[in-house]
């Protein structure tokens, strides 16, 4: 994952979505991922969404990563979401 989100990111997409739909475990070395490639594309005025499973969404929930971390339930979800916020 943290190889996959760094070469989108490094391509220069500044709205990435993490599609964990699939993902049934993810620890704390995944979110630390998410989190840190967050930070990357802050740095670079872009934006992380995340499209999570019900499991993945309640860990992220539990650990408070939802509060800087924007998830969906899928990336249609996400989509939209960037869709609907300003570029």
């Amino acid at each position: 994952m943290r190889d996959a989100l760094t070469a989108v990111i490094a391509h220069g997409s500044d709205r990435v979505i993490a599609d964990l739909t699939d993902v049934s475990f993810l620890d704390s070395t995944g979110l630390g991922v998410l989190v840190g490639r967050l930070r990357e594309l802050r740095i670079r005025n872009g934006h992380l969404r995340v499209a999570a499973s019900d499991r993945i969404l309640r860990m992220i929930k539990v650990t408070g990563v939802d509060l800087v971390l924007p998830v969906h339930e899928d990336v249609a979800g996400a989509l939209s979401a960037f869709d609907a916020s300003p570029a």
